[in-house]
């Protein structure tokens, strides 16, 4: 890989240095866990379904969200849906334009809580990454920081929804990559 931001590459040898952890320690998961990582689902989706389609013109979008998580650290997988109302959206915001929101994830697997509600406060966008912190304020993991990193990689609308920007297609849909990690602060 020849394109690899310090925040990315850090990220991913973090995730490495994780996932060592877990295969050759005793105890593997407990001690990672003990280490303050309590869930690593990297392996994720998400699916984000906009009324009406987005335009270069900025409006009041209702945004229909599903997250699919496959965790390799914590909880087997997690999945939730989220629906926002989005004032002032357009395709010229896809992701910066996301308030804080509350999420509730659903989790197979693991012990403890069926579910965790997660509060993202903040989103810091780079191309077509965001990224949304906050903190589990619920349920499984309760008082954890919380970290989603969603990639976009497809669209569909009409016209060529990449040039939606330019004014020659809409977004009515997109979809990507979602990594959500979980850490005991303490």
């Amino acid at each position: 890989m020849t394109d690899c931001s310090r925040a990315w590459c850090a990220r991913l040898a973090t995730v490495l240095v994780f996932s060592a952890a877990v295969a050759v320690l005793p105890g593997g998961v407990r001690r990672a866990a003990a280490i303050g990582v309590d869930a690593e689902c990297l392996l994720g989706t998400f699916n984000f379904t906009y009324t009406p389609a987005l335009t270069a013109t900025a409006g009041t979008i209702a945004s229909e969200s599903e997250y699919a998580y496959s965790c390799v650290l914590g909880p087997t997988s997690g999945a939730s849906a989220v629906t926002l109302t989005l004032p002032n959206f357009s395709c010229l915001n896809l992701l910066a334009g996301v308030p804080a929101h509350t999420e509730v994830v659903t989790w197979t697997g693991g012990t403890g809580d069926a579910t965790s509600t997660i509060r993202y406060t903040s989103v810091m966008v780079t191309g077509q990454t965001g990224v949304l912190s906050g903190t589990v304020i619920a349920g499984r993991f309760n008082g954890d920081l919380a970290e989603k990193i969603l990639t976009t990689t497809g669209f569909s609308g009409t016209g060529i929804p990449l040039l939606c920007p330019i004014g020659l297609g809409t977004v009515g849909a997109a979809s990507g990559t979602a990594i959500l990690t979980l850490v005991d602060p303490s």
